[in-house]
Formats: structure tokens, sequence, C-alpha cells
């Protein structure tokens, strides 16, 4: 989109070398992060137990429930705030808790549809998983009862292939949404400097010579 060299296989493959490393260091805030709104729910719960040992089962099931959705709408939040500083980490010369803040600012004013991007993509993700354990490896139905090998193998294969669209097609969708965030704030985008930026990632990665992202207007 950015180069004019034509792009194939083997350079996009090429890249990876190059990126990974940032990608995980961005990836392990975000597992603290997770893991740490984690214990605090079982801390929660665990105090739930200790201090209110007659409490009734209505009442605690009304609390897990509550509480579980406030967990729930944190776990969203904080996966498109990963979603999002995955594609700063590539785009940008920001990555971990750098580009996790910057998503958190690019993200103000389009929460909405960046949960909303989320949600869909899980739905669809949850739907491929819950066929192909329930259809494929036979989870949800008897040995021998109407689906062959070969049948599922077919089904399998279409499945994988179905997720690998839905994953590739989530990235795009995301890159897209990095892209509106910067023009929902006005901000300006450097395409010489995000040009070789990526260009660099063909060869050998090397520091940003001007910021990509530029004063806002």
């Amino acid at each position: 989109m950015y180069l004019e060299n034509s792009i194939s296989y083997r350079k996009v493959i090429s890249v990876v070398p190059t990126v990974w490393k940032r990608l995980i260091v961005t990836f392990l805030w975000v597992f603290i992060l997770i893991f740490a709104y984690h214990a605090i729910a079982i801390l929660f719960f665990h105090l739930i137990y200790e201090n209110f040992p007659e409490i009734s089962f209505v009442a605690f099931v009304l609390v897990v429930v509550l509480v579980w959705f406030a967990f729930f709408c944190i776990h969203v939040y904080i996966s498109c705030i990963w979603h999002l500083s995955s594609v700063i980490t590539v785009l940008e010369d920001s990555y971990g808790l750098r580009a996790l803040l910057k998503s958190v600012e690019l993200i103000k004013g389009n929460r909405r549809v960046a949960i909303q991007l989320f949600i869909v993509y899980l739905g669809l993700v949850t739907l491929i998983s819950f066929v192909f354990h329930g259809y494929v490896l036979g989870l949800l139905i008897e040995d021998g009862a109407g689906s062959s090998l070969s049948l599922r193998l077919l089904l399998g294969t279409a499945l994988v292939a179905l997720f690998t669209f839905v994953t590739l097609y989530g990235m795009l969708a995301q890159t897209v949404f990095y892209f509106a965030c910067k023009a929902f704030h006005n901000e300006q985008i450097d395409w010489v400097a995000l040009s070789d930026h990526l260009a660099a990632y063909m060869g050998e990665y090397v520091q940003l010579k001007s910021a990509i992202q530029m004063e806002s207007v």
C-alpha cells in the first residue's frame, strides 16, 4: 500500500524476524494486565466467601454475575487496546508500554467502534471454534453418527481456512481503524517516513528519521 515494490509471500515472511520481538514485548505487557485483573477477581471472590459465609445462594450468584460482567468489559477494553497497540508496534517506533499508552489515547472517542469490531471478531472466532470442536473433533456428536472421517477432514480444512480469513480480515480492520483514529484526532501522518519505516522491514530495522505521528492540526 505504501511501497512501490511488489509484495510477495517471501518478503512478508522476511518481516517476521524483524518485528516479532517488538510484538512479544507488547504482548507481555498485555499479559501482565490480564493476569493482574484476573488475580484481583480471584481475590475479590475469596474475600466475599471469607467475609460473607452466610450469604444466600441467590445473592452470591447475583454478585458473581455482576462481577463477571464487569471483568468481561475490562477484558474487552484491554483486548481493544491490545489489538490497536499491535498496529502501533508495527507502524510506529513505539512498542510495549508506550504502544499501549498510545493506543489508549488514540481509542478515545472511538471506543464503541473498537468494541463492536472486537465483539464481531470474537463472535466469529467462537462460532468457528464451536463448530470445529463439536463436529470435527466429535465432542458434540457420537463417533460414527452420520459423519465420516473424510467429511470431518473436509469440514476441518474449510474451518481452518475460514479462521485464517477471519484473522487476516480482523488485522486489516484494526489497521484501518488505526488510521481512522488518527483522522478522528486530526493527526497528520508523515507518509514518506511511514513508507521508509515499512521499507526498512524488508531489510535491517532502522530507527525512524522522523516521527510518523506529527502535530495535531
